[in-house]
């Protein structure tokens, strides 16, 4: 008899919610807007040369584990800091 070896971990599937759902219940508000739109500036002056700093994407791929995520998320809050 042949064994599985696909989707052994998984436990359930949940459908997502569509992104329209997502912004109705989770609105952005103003400060968000402003510290996205302030981020992808620097992002850009870093870019185009403006910005002498070293750009670094890091981040998980996906999350599985909230609590992991946030102690992750609280580790690079504080590397950013220090790195500014």
């Amino acid at each position: 008899m042949a064994r599985s070896v696909s989707d052994l971990h998984i436990r359930e599937i949940e459908p997502l919610a569509p992104p329209e759902e997502l912004q109705r219940r989770l609105p952005l508000t103003p400060a968000m807007l402003n510290a996205v739109a302030d981020a992808r500036a620097e992002v850009q002056r870093v870019l185009d040369g403006d910005d002498p700093r070293l750009l670094l994407i890091v981040g998980p791929c996906s999350i599985h584990d909230e609590k992991a995520a946030l102690e992750y998320a609280e580790r690079l809050s504080v590397l950013a800091a220090q790195t500014r």
